[in-house]
């Protein structure tokens, strides 16, 4: 069972992977973004104007290192500053506990992929969480 869910968990990945550079290729915004110094990037994703706009350029500019930590924890705060304090008591432990589920997800892997994974999945849970909790998109 163990030898099955590292094969799925890589399969997911190489999903994962293959999705972003297509995105990145067809993306003309994208590109421009790889072009720019990371502290740029970080300040573009800094400057979006709603959570959707910064998950936008998150998924732009992220290129699958660690750097891809800072800039999804941006988009994450983006999205959180929308609805975090809307939420109730239990719709803050749920909230909680999926963010846990992203870092738990790839807890037993090593190297910047699985960290800018986890953070994608973070991003990827806080805009949900704006789009069901917060102010209309």
């Amino acid at each position: 069972i163990i030898g099955q869910h590292r094969a799925l968990t890589m399969l997911v990945r190489i999903i994962l992977a293959c999705s972003a550079i297509l995105l990145l290729a067809r993306s003309g915004a994208a590109q421009d973004c790889l072009k720019l110094e990371f502290e740029a990037r970080e300040a573009l994703v800094r400057r979006a104007a709603t959570c959707d706009k910064a998950m936008a350029l998150f998924e732009g500019c992220a290129f699958g290192g660690s750097g891809d930590i800072n800039l999804g924890q941006i988009a994450t705060d983006k999205c959180e500053a929308g609805f975090l304090k809307k939420l109730s008591k239990a719709q803050r432990r749920g909230y909680d506990r999926e963010m846990k589920n992203c870092n738990d997800e790839y807890k037993e892997e090593e190297g910047t992929l699985s960290r800018a994974m986890v953070a994608g999945c973070r991003a990827n849970l806080a805009q949900s969480y704006a789009h069901k909790f917060g102010k209309a998109p």
